[in-house]
């Protein structure tokens, strides 16, 4: 969330105070409320962000690109402002929309023999089919989450996870895992539980909004025809075309010609036919609350109803210790002649840093004096902290 009172700005830009972030196009897909001053009572969604500068690299603007227009456009030193997320501002709303709750579980193949991602959401809140977000299919599957909260206690927590077993899907996931490593149980897959809201899921979940033809010259440029339509360049849509070759997917209109409008696909087949066009002006994949990654540590139950495992964040995992690079005085840690050591010259120094003739016999001692031997007197990109342990 980011306030402040504006420097200026137009019917489609403003610019921000100097507080505001220099890293471009960090408030894309956010949402800015004019909150007092000139302009006050308007929001616009956020579709660019963009850092100005002079000649000499000196930022001199931070400057918000909106979808939409101001009137009044806003003013320099009067209209305030507040930067939030999509989600953040329906939140807010008297009457929201309902949360959804999604989960992507992904296996390592070092630890599972697969590194195959699985989505899955509760079903909840009138959504009982599978649904698609940011073009990613999520299986309908009865879960229960609990325990994602942060206390003032001191603890990380351990959240659990309870998953459905009555269609088979955990004890088919752990049977990959233990067939590979046994006693694995998911041990050390990623978690990630993303948090969105109905409005915001993509267009493809929606009815039919247009059903129109296509055709597609053999370019990826495709060409629809549907009468009526209020589609403009921008617009995301989900493409599904009914005949043909052409294939389905999230497209965005590029431009607009009448009742014609085309979209770019991926694939350049020379087709066409009939095509359904489904269209939610609210379909945004970047409109969520920040994700909750957590990693299994152990399966707590397993039957033929349920399967429940309990998460740790990464920080939180058995044998896993802070730092994970350990602080040590006078042994290099780096691998001799590694990107970190850089070292690529042709003096050749054994263990006892004793000048050698052959590449064969060059050996790193890893102390700061081999460094020097190789270095001479430049920077040292010496693995290690020799200042450690000189004061008590």
């Amino acid at each position: 969330m980011t306030t402040g009172t504006c420097l200026g700005g137009s019917s489609t830009t403003i610019n921000l105070a100097t507080t505001a972030s220099d890293n471009d196009s960090v408030y894309r897909g956010m949402q800015i409320d004019l909150t007092g001053g000139t302009g006050a009572g308007q929001s616009a969604y956020i579709s660019g962000y963009r850092i100005d500068k002079n000649a000499s690299g000196a930022i001199i603007g931070r400057v918000v690109i909106i979808d939409g227009t101001f009137n009044p456009i806003p003013v320099n030193g009067s209209t305030t402002y507040l930067i939030q997320s999509k989600a953040q501002a329906e939140l807010q709303k008297l009457a929201p929309s309902a949360v959804i709750e999604l989960y992507q579980l992904k296996l390592f193949s070092n630890l599972h023999n697969s590194s195959d991602t699985y989505y899955f959401h509760a079903g909840v809140n009138g959504l009982n089919a599978n649904l698609t977000f940011n073009q990613n299919t999520y299986t309908r599957l009865p879960i229960i989450a609990d325990g994602f909260e942060y206390t003032s206690s001191g603890s990380l927590p351990r959240p659990r996870l309870t998953i459905s077993n009555l269609s088979d899907i955990g004890t088919q996931l752990l049977l990959i895992a233990n067939g590979f490593n046994p006693g694995n149980d998911l041990g050390g897959a990623k978690v990630t539980r993303l948090r969105t809201l109905a409005k915001f899921i993509d267009a493809a979940n929606y009815p039919v909004t247009y059903t129109g033809t296509y055709s597609q010259p053999g370019t990826a440029t495709v060409t629809v025809t549907v009468s009526g339509h209020t589609l403009q360049a921008g617009d995301k849509i989900y493409a599904a075309p009914t005949s043909g070759t052409a294939t389905a997917g999230l497209r965005m209109v590029t431009s607009i010609h009448g009742d014609d409008f085309t979209y770019t696909a991926p694939d350049q087949p020379n087709t066409s036919g009939n095509i359904n066009i489904k269209y939610s002006p609210t379909a945004d994949p970047n409109a969520r609350m920040p994700d909750d990654v957590f990693y299994i540590d152990r399966k707590v139950q397993e039957n033929r109803d349920i399967i429940q495992w309990e998460l740790a964040s990464a920080l939180d995992l058995a044998n896993v210790r802070i730092p994970k690079r350990q602080v040590i005085a006078n042994l290099c840690q780096w691998v001799y002649r590694s990107a970190e050591c850089s070292y690529s010259g042709t003096n050749y120094f054994n263990s006892e840093d004793a000048p050698v003739a052959l590449p064969s016999q060059d050996v790193c001692g890893k102390r700061l004096s081999s460094c020097k031997k190789r270095f001479n007197n430049g920077t040292l990109p010496f693995g290690s902290f020799p200042g450690i342990g000189q004061r008590k």
